[in-house]
């Protein structure tokens, strides 16, 4: 069967890309909000950092659910919003947790998603959740990238080896019943 990349971005190796940016050259342009595909068309279905650009993301993963084939997989890479290095970073740049219309980081995100959160979604539509990967080389760059002490750096990758669900970038996987 087909595998079907949604919000595609940059054309990926995948049988067919879809993303509401024609500028991309996906081969179909579409809102994630619509799948025009047939039912159960689809043995995988991959979202990769692009549920997070819609206001309702249960309307995608219901779309997914229905272009899926039966124990189809669905995978979807998402920021995990509500990760510690978010909240590091957060607290760095805005010292009064004060969330302004301007943020740049929070801005261009309408949905600001969890592993709990997805996990919920995906019981709500019928999927069944099996697989969590952290991304560890987003947590690497976010590391780097940040300025905390090392003994902050310890910590933290002792608090994602032992709770991977405070990693900033996760992968999660479920399939169709």
């Amino acid at each position: 069967m087909l595998t079907l990349d949604l919000g595609c971005g940059v054309k990926r190796e995948c049988d067919v890309n879809l993303d509401i940016n024609s500028n991309v050259n996906p081969d179909i342009v579409s809102d994630l909000n619509y799948l025009p595909f047939k039912h159960q068309s689809f043995s995988l279905v991959n979202f990769n950092n692009s549920l997070e650009h819609v206001k309702n993301p249960s309307i995608p993963i219901s779309e997914a659910r229905r272009v899926l084939i039966k124990k189809g997989i669905i995978s979807i890479k998402f920021p995990n919003h509500f990760s510690l290095v978010t909240f590091f970073r957060f607290i760095k740049r805005k010292p009064y947790l004060h969330i302004s219309k301007t943020d740049i980081f929070y801005d261009k995100h309408w949905s600001y998603l969890s592993i709990p959160k997805l996990i919920i979604l995906f019981i709500r539509d019928n999927f069944m959740p099996f697989k969590i990967v952290p991304e560890l080389e987003y947590l690497t760059r976010a590391l780097l990238r940040s300025r905390i002490s090392p003994s902050q750096v310890r910590a933290m990758r002792i608090i994602y080896t032992l709770c991977p669900y405070f990693n900033p970038d996760a992968t999660l996987f479920g399939y169709k019943r």
